[in-house]
């Protein structure tokens, strides 16, 4: 059986990093112009990972790869979108998808247990 504190713990870390390297740069103010393209990600981020591990994406054998498309359509849409430059705009993404990743993880490891469906796939890994 894999601890469940050691899931908690990688993907806590990973969506701090990812949070970490949107909010680098010594001005901040670019990211209010693209604010909601951080919400977007959020929502992808927080619905992929809720669809993988709960929901109808849960039998996908190769989900993560799914992750992956989302998260490249909301880059490539809100860069379409927005008229920002590409590194503004990734920015906010990198915002967004480490907020998911610690509000996701928070309340699927911390709130409450950590789905079977993540602990399974753990094992393979830990």
């Amino acid at each position: 059986m894999v601890d469940e504190r050691r899931i908690v713990t990688t993907d806590l870390l990973g969506g701090f990093v990812t949070l970490a390297i949107g909010l680098r740069g010594p001005d901040l103010d670019p990211l209010a112009s693209v604010w909601w393209t951080g919400v977007l990600a959020l929502l992808a981020l927080g619905g992929t990972y809720y669809g993988l591990e709960h929901g109808p994406l849960e039998r996908v054998t190769h989900g993560w790869f799914v992750l992956l498309a989302v998260e490249a359509t909301v880059f490539v849409a809100a860069v379409l979108a927005s008229g920002q430059a590409i590194d503004t705009v990734l920015r906010g993404v990198f915002v967004g998808s480490g907020a998911g990743q610690v509000v996701y993880r928070f309340a699927f490891g911390v709130v409450r247990p950590v789905p079977q469906r993540r602990l399974a796939r753990a094992v393979n890994r830990f």
